[in-house]
């Protein structure tokens, strides 16, 4: 379980360990980076406050499993000027956007900022400016980021979309074209829709359950990997899991999932649906050998669908389940 008062002191250690902030504060009594609670009788400044915002439960010391997280710190300056407050809040925004967080029983793969408040006078010589930021919060046995993660897409993460591939114009609202998937496990095996807006998936949210996704209209929708990526599994028999969180709103024709092209547009590794017929996972060796797994019953429901190969055997799973396996060995 995630508390989100443990949540809270981390990020208060954090911003404490981080050198340009605690220049910024020099002057001040450097402990005065604090949690929002906090009732001691001393408060110097310039001065930082970190609020957890409490959603559900309310009260900040229960237990959680929220998978979303928002939180807002307060920066606080004396003097004539709200520069110096502008200052602090900027390098808090700079210092935590897109940082990763990990804490005891839980994980924020990515803190995303949701916006920096400009310094505002709140009496003759006192200012005050504020960041907010917003994360998805995993417990720790669930952290995408503790696995050796090559290619890690997360369409629901808005912060990593763009409409264009050139990553210029990012991704703002609901039904917006996607040409490029930021790749989140750090390694930039971005995913690109060239044509964009003709080819393009279409971000939405919601889609489901409250959370946002993305919409392939089942034809010639894609995002493409970089070629970098595929030549990583060429030739030998390198092994790889794939997983891919999906549903389908008809069952007509095949729809790939996922597809690692080969030498001479021969595909290596195919991740698809096939109909009504079954899931399948296709294996396809440099000189066009083809084995392949094809078990279950395709429906319309939300699944997550996953391949292992070891290099040799392929074990197919829906929703963790085994549903086939077979020797790959070619």
């Amino acid at each position: 379980m995630i508390r989100m008062n443990v949540i809270q002191k981390d990020i208060v250690d954090f911003l404490k360990a981080d050198s340009t902030i605690q220049n910024l504060l020099a002057g001040s009594d450097a402990a005065d980076v604090r949690e929002d609670q906090y009732q001691g009788r001393t408060f110097g400044y310039p001065a930082v406050r970190v609020d957890v915002l409490p959603q559900s439960p309310r009260n900040t010391h229960d237990q959680t499993d929220l998978s979303t997280l928002s939180f807002t710190i307060r920066c606080y300056t004396e003097g004539p000027s709200s520069k110096n407050a502008d200052y602090l809040g900027g390098a808090i925004n700079d210092a935590l956007h897109r940082q990763q967080l990990y804490g005891t029983g839980y994980s924020i793969p990515r803190v995303r900022s949701a916006g920096l408040t400009g310094a505002v006078r709140i009496s003759e010589n006192l200012w005050m400016a504020m960041a907010t930021f917003i994360g998805n919060i995993y417990p720790s046995e669930l952290v995408p980021t503790e696995l050796d993660i090559t290619l890690w897409g997360d369409i629901s993460d808005i912060a990593t979309l763009f409409q264009d591939s050139a990553k210029t114009n990012p991704v703002t609202t609901s039904l917006q074209a996607i040409g490029a998937l930021e790749d989140k496990s750090g390694n930039g095996y971005d995913s690109i829709q060239g044509e964009e807006g003709a080819w393009a998936p279409r971000y939405v949210s919601p889609i489901q359950n409250g959370l946002s996704g993305g919409l392939w209209d089942g034809i010639d929708d894609i995002l493409n990997p970089p070629t970098t990526l595929a030549n990583l599994f060429q030739g030998g028999d390198v092994p790889i899991s794939i997983f891919v969180a999906f549903r389908q709103s008809s069952n007509t024709g095949v729809q790939t999932l996922f597809n690692f092209g080969g030498p001479a547009s021969v595909s290596l590794l195919v991740l698809d649906i096939n109909g009504t017929t079954g899931y399948r996972f296709l294996r396809r060796d440099d000189a066009g050998t083809l084995k392949q797994i094809s078990a279950g019953t395709p429906d319309l429901s939300s699944h997550l669908l996953s391949i292992e190969f070891t290099g040799q055997v392929g074990t197919l799973r829906l929703d963790g389940k085994v549903i086939g396996s077979s020797d790959y060995s070619l």
